[in-house]
């Protein structure tokens, strides 16, 4: 009898694993196909990954395990890579621990714009020079992000949303995708001289 209650556990626990696979590959194959991303064949229910073309910048969606705070924890990066005449830098969100400034040698460099700097934390060597070269719309696009998304991180190299979940939504795997694009358009096209 305890034999049957065991395999009758499993199927269970087996079915509603293979259901929130299935609607998560539902998901993130309508994301793939409207973006016209190539979404990568997953393996045994493995974590999805996609990639394509936003603004001539190839955006990479993937879902990645970290530990944090000894415990794994799932999130679903999006990344792209840039190229642009931003001094070395790295933007976090502002938290109440400032644990991860200094990692390009500065300091919290503030850059003159009250909510910009309420929201973000900017490390960087030469904050004169991207105070001059941050558009608006840029530092407008940036606190969006980084409200959104407080775990995400921007260089003068990448840009990388990250959600703190494994994503299951087309609509948020599109929108999000489109906002990395976007944002690395901004940073790259929209610089004040």
């Amino acid at each position: 009898m305890s034999f049957l209650i065991v395999v009758l556990l499993v199927l269970l626990v087996g079915g509603a694993w293979a259901l929130r696979v299935r609607a998560r590959r539902s998901a993130w194959v309508k994301a793939a196909d409207v973006l016209g991303f190539e979404l990568e064949p997953e393996v045994l229910g493995g974590p999805p990954k996609m990639s394509g073309v936003i603004d001539n910048h190839t955006v990479t969606v993937e879902v990645d395990s970290e530990r944090v705070r000894k415990a794994p924890s799932i999130f679903t990066h999006y990344e792209i890579s840039i190229r642009t005449n931003l001094p070395k830098l790295r933007m976090t969100r502002r938290q109440k621990s400032t644990l991860m400034q200094g990692l390009v040698g500065g300091v919290d460099a503030p850059i003159g714009d009250a909510a910009f700097d309420e929201v973000i934390i900017v490390d960087t060597l030469d904050p004169d020079a991207l105070s001059k070269r941050l558009s608006a719309e840029a530092r407008l696009a940036l606190i969006e992000l980084f409200q959104l998304h407080p775990i995400s991180v921007v260089s003068e190299t990448r840009v990388r949303l990250a959600t703190g979940k494994q994503e299951r939504k087309a609509d948020n795997l599109i929108a999000n995708s489109r906002r990395v694009g976007a944002l690395a358009q901004l940073l790259i096209t929209r610089l004040d001289p």
